[in-house]
């Protein structure tokens, strides 16, 4: 009976051995695949929301701006700065997502603990904008007025010719939204304006044409404002002369027997090709030489900095102001080179008779570096300079 029982005990115990054995080796497992599981997702992307989520047991988060430390609060999202760089020592590394504002992508290398330096630089359009930005900026002038006196006119007009005008005048303010065509590697930005003034400037005759890229730059430089702006130039202008005292060429029979090609004879008033560079950086910014007079819809001609001889015959020569032609809209970027004959020696005549033409004014301005300004560069939220 003893024995009887002792092999029912002894099978119980085995039972119980082998089932705790079971259920320790089942417990081990569940405990390693949980452990394994916390192994495979542990993620250590916890650098989001509030500044206290920036330190862990896991990651150590510094940050300096401009490469120094400073002793100032963590930057936050609303604060107006960008990440320049995240730096992780041995060998981890991450990266900073602007939306959440906090590492993601992060690579412990298989260290423990990971220590990163986030390197912050401000939000300015000059690290921040790209080619083809809007940017709000206003002009400071509000009226400029040209006198029509003749030959000492900017313009070579007089109170008689030019349509009677015995001024010019222009509202340069009115003229505030700009498209950056050019990042120096100064970090100063070019832009043109993107409409076109709402009032003509006329210019009359040879004086006209002598006087035009220096009267246009002029102009130009009535749309700066100093807080921002570190220069102008009007759209075409590229180290032409501005005024050409040399007349010796406005003669009759023809001074050339061949049209503008090159810059050879440009300082005698033989015309340039040098508006190509700033037509090419309008192009590639904004795809086309079109521009809306302000408050419209529709394109009109303006003036180039940029004078063009053309010649027919020895006794048929014209010198030209350049313009792009409102026909752009039809033609693309075509450039009014021909017709539009500040003075001009017809068949019918030996002498250089002068005529007036009239078109719209389009600067370019030349701000200063790493300004800063609010927006997205978009035609509806364009950069805006405080």
């Amino acid at each position: 009976m003893q024995l009887k029982s002792f092999k029912k005990n002894k099978k119980l115990k085995r039972t119980l051995l082998t089932l705790g054995a079971i259920a320790l080796l089942g417990g081990g497992i569940l405990i390693y695949r949980s452990y394994a599981l916390y192994k495979e997702t542990k993620s250590y992307n916890v650098l989001r929301g509030t500044i206290p989520d920036f330190s862990s047991g896991d990651i150590e988060l510094t940050f300096t701006i401009y490469g120094k430390v400073v002793d100032q609060a963590f930057p936050s999202k609303n604060d107006g700065y960008i990440v320049n760089n995240v730096i992780c020592e041995n060998g981890a590394s991450a990266e900073w997502n602007i939306d959440n504002w906090g590492l993601v992508n992060i690579n412990s290398n298989n260290n423990k603990k990971i220590k990163c330096n986030i390197d912050f630089e401000e939000i300015t359009l000059t690290n921040t904008s790209k080619i083809g930005d809007y940017v709000k900026m206003t002009p400071i002038s509000t009226l400029y007025e040209i006198e029509n006196n003749g030959t000492n006119s900017l313009t070579g007009c007089s109170s008689t010719l030019c349509y009677g005008h015995k001024t010019q005048s222009l509202n340069p303010s009115e003229l505030n939204l700009w498209r950056i065509i050019k990042k120096n590697a100064d970090g100063t930005i070019e832009m043109v304006s993107e409409n076109i003034s709402s009032n003509k400037i006329d210019f009359f005759g040879c004086v006209g044409y002598q006087k035009l890229v220096g009267a246009l730059n002029t102009i130009a430089a009535q749309y700066e404002n100093e807080k921002y702006t570190i220069g102008s130039r009007h759209m075409g202008y590229n180290s032409q002369t501005e005024f050409i005292t040399d007349t010796s060429k406005f003669v009759y029979p023809a001074p050339w027997n061949s049209s503008t090609s090159n810059n050879a004879n440009e300082t005698y008033g033989g015309g340039d090709n040098l508006y190509n560079e700033d037509a090419s950086l309008v192009r590639e910014a904004i795809s086309n030489l079109n521009a809306n007079k302000i408050g419209s819809s529709y394109p009109e001609d303006y003036w180039l900095a940029s004078r063009n001889y053309s010649y027919t015959t020895t006794n048929l020569y014209k010198f030209v102001g350049r313009m792009v032609s409102s026909r752009g809209s039809a033609y693309p970027s075509t450039i009014n080179s021909e017709n539009n004959a500040l003075c001009a020696v017809t068949q019918s005549s030996t002498v250089l008779r002068g005529n007036t033409y009239s078109a719209y004014i389009r600067p370019i301005v030349i701000i200063k570096s790493n300004l800063q300004a609010t927006g997205s560069g978009t035609s509806k939220d364009p950069w805006v300079l405080p």
